[in-house]
């Protein structure tokens, strides 16, 4: 975690213990304590990048590739497909983190039925956030 909290990528840290990708990820798989604290040093590193790229956001001598690194380093938070964070947070308990699914049909193109189905997914969601707000 220490590596995490000073902006360090996985690769520093299997470096570090001197260990590969693919030994981090089966200790991840075999070890409930192990994934939760690596999940946890993630957290820690997107807190890193994302405080320094909002320090920087107005300094014009700051690296010009620091977006794109944050993009491309968590792009399941900060990506195209980013989760609804919020959202999740507001779900039930079993409720999964996942990308926002866009739609598989522009509107303009959607059949009949697949505008009242995506209407019917809109009033449930609007229930549900009316009842919990």
């Amino acid at each position: 975690m220490r590596l995490a909290q000073i902006g360090e990528f996985p690769e520093v840290w299997a470096a570090e213990i001197g260990v590969s990708f693919m030994t981090l990820r089966n200790w991840m798989r075999l070890h409930v304590e192990f994934a939760d604290a690596m999940e946890a040093a993630r957290l820690l590193l997107e807190a890193y990048w994302t405080r320094n790229l909002i320090a920087n956001r107005n300094n014009p001598s700051a690296k010009p590739g620091l977006y794109t690194l944050i993009l491309r380093r968590f792009s399941h938070y900060y990506g195209p497909n980013a989760p609804d964070i919020w959202a999740w947070f507001k779900a039930p308990d079993d409720a999964e983190l996942g990308p926002v699914k866009p739609s598989e049909t522009p509107i303009s193109q959607a059949t009949t039925a697949e505008l009242e189905r995506r209407l019917e997914e809109l009033r449930r969601r609007n229930f549900e956030n009316q009842k919990d707000g």
